[in-house]
């Protein structure tokens, strides 16, 4: 690798460090965060369902742990927690 294909790399990885560490995001980094369109971000905290705050009631932010813990807290459950569920629920019987 060149110095300047090194120095690049090296850039590259302290951006990614700092927008991982991040502790508020705006509207743009939830919408990619989530892989969700800005749009539907909007359309989230309008109808109260996505957590957020606003700066004197206008701009808008989100806490990463409190997006991550909402995101999460509907999660699918697998095949195998399915089977276990039921093989408890007969067993009960």
């Amino acid at each position: 690798m060149t110095k300047i294909e090194n120095l690049t790399a090296t850039i590259q990885e302290m951006l990614f460090q700092m927008r991982t560490s991040k502790r508020l995001l705006s509207v743009d980094e939830v919408a990619c965060y989530l892989g969700v369109s800005k749009s539907c971000i909007y359309k989230w905290t309008h109808q109260r369902i996505i957590p957020h705050s606003k700066i004197q009631g206008k701009t808008l932010f989100f806490e990463r742990h409190q997006v991550t813990r909402w995101a999460m807290q509907n999660q699918v459950p697998t095949r195998d927690k399915i089977l276990e569920k039921a093989l408890i629920t007969l067993k009960h019987r």
